[in-house]
Order: structure tokens, then C-alpha cells, then sequence
């Protein structure tokens, strides 16, 4: 992972450094290293990037997510006992995935 002070100023393709703190990394380099890690070790990587983000950030949604998230509720209200439980729910995926 390329880091500013290493005499770059630039990524590899020419992307520019990406700021987080008092360092610097090249993204793009970032990933190409760490998707040629074994499984494991990305699911580490994986698990941790996500542990870092504070359950009170708001990840933005896009109109389409937002327009989805609205039918869904809609359609609750509309029907709110047509719903399955988490075994009904499991069973159907199971059932799919024969």
C-alpha cells in the first residue's frame, strides 16, 4: 500500500491520493493488494472496515433505495398481518437454493 512520503504524489493509474487523517493512500492501489489476499484474511478486512463505521453515520440512500424503501412501507400499511416469519423466510430460501 503506497503511502505520501514514499516520493509519490500520484497513484498508479494516475489517480490521485486519497486524504484520511495524516496520511495519505493510493485507493486503487489499496484494493489491489488486498483482494490478492487468501478469503480469510479479506473477511477480516472486511469485517473490521465495517466495524469502523459508527452505527449513527447515515449512509445516504439513492432515489431509487429511498422510492423502494417507501412501496415497502406502503405495502405494509396496506396489509400489515401479510407477513412471513424468519423460519417461513428460511425455509423459502432453502427450498430455492435445491
Amino acid at each position: 500500500m503506497a503511502v505520501r512520503g514514499s516520493g509519490r504524489d500520484r497513484g498508479l493509474n494516475g489517480t490521485s491520493w486519497k486524504q484520511s487523517g495524516d496520511y495519505s493512500v493510493d485507493v486503487n492501489q489499496a484494493l489491489s493488494e488486498l483482494t490478492a489476499l487468501p478469503v480469510a484474511d479479506r473477511l477480516r478486512v472486511v469485517e473490521s472496515l465495517w466495524d469502523s463505521i459508527e452505527s449513527d453515520t447515515r449512509v445516504p440512500l439513492s432515489p431509487e433505495q429511498l422510492a423502494e424503501l417507501d412501496r415497502r412501507v406502503r405495502a405494509h400499511e396496506t396489509n400489515p398481518d401479510e407477513v412471513l416469519s424468519w423460519d417461513q423466510v428460511l425455509e423459502r430460501l432453502q427450498t430455492r437454493n435445491r
